[in-house]
């Protein structure tokens, strides 16, 4: 199947919409850091663009 399109959503963890649906306490402990280190606002337009929006 490599190279195929399955069409399944995905979703990144730093997404506003994704990181809304998880308790702040478990998101910080468990994500904290990565969301700090990483750019998630490029993320997110990355994601955007790939989903076409």
């Amino acid at each position: 199947m490599a190279g195929e399109a399955l069409g399944l959503p995905a979703y990144h963890i730093t997404e506003p919409e994704i990181k809304e649906q998880i308790d702040s306490a478990t998101y910080d402990l468990e994500v904290g850091l990565a969301d700090i280190a990483l750019d998630a606002e490029e993320i997110a337009r990355a994601i955007k663009e790939v989903r076409g929006g």
